[in-house]
């Protein structure tokens, strides 16, 4: 299973044409750095959730993922359902991991995770996972490649992971009743309720006289 997973990550892989990467379904976006060969994979469903995105880069033997874990019953991101849900999540991909620290990340409370993978060998892969929690859902971060636990304090490698933010919904603004335009606005408001309650009428009507006609 995991190394199917894996084969799927190599043989979905597209290059990255922009360096910024909006995810607007999951309400999130990341930049991958300028000029490192970065290639971008496709979605991958999991049993606990989905992987949203993940980008590697061969020269260096990195992986980032970005997974999405919906509908959690809970508002806390140091909760033990949390927690198991993001171990759990590590082991489908082949890692495990011990307690997490919590620290702030983009303002909000982030459990960070150092995980290993489950049947290590020297010169191994490790890998430094963020989980922030939002509207019911667990984003979930993994960046991976060689080193040891130094990695959950090397900025440069997890520049792709500081690069993580939430997208900023959309809010259509009020009309302003203090603006030169607004009563144009309004005008224009009921010019339109005027139309669909003549077009309505004049539906109404032909209704009315081809059931009359067809009486005869």
């Amino acid at each position: 299973m995991k190394r199917l997973l894996a084969l799927l990550l190599l043989l979905f892989s597209i290059p990255v044409v922009a360096e910024d990467i909006e995810l607007p379904t999951y309400g999130c976006a990341v930049t991958l750095p300028p000029g490192e060969g970065w290639v971008r994979g496709s979605a991958q469903k999991l049993p606990v959730g989905e992987i949203v995105l993940n980008a590697s880069r061969t020269e260096a033997n990195q992986l980032f993922i970005l997974t999405v874990l919906p509908n959690i019953p809970s508002d806390d991101v140091e909760s033990p359902g949390v927690i198991n849900r993001v171990l759990e999540t590590l082991s489908t991909v082949g890692y495990r991991s011990g307690e997490p620290e919590m620290i702030k990340f983009n303002g909000m409370k982030c459990a960070q995770f150092f995980a290993r993978r489950q049947q290590t060998a020297p010169g191994d892969l490790v890998a430094v996972a963020r989980a922030l929690l939002k509207d019911k859902t667990i984003y979930l971060m993994l960046m991976i490649g060689p080193g040891d636990e130094g990695r959950t304090k090397d900025v440069n490698f997890l520049r792709v992971m500081e690069s993580f933010r939430f997208l900023e919904a959309v809010v259509a603004d009020a009309p302003n009743p203090n603006h030169p335009l607004y009563p144009l606005y309004k005008l224009g408001a009921f010019v339109c309720v005027g139309l669909v309650g003549v077009l309505a009428f004049l539906y109404l009507s032909v209704i009315l006289v081809t059931r009359r006609r067809s009486d005869y």
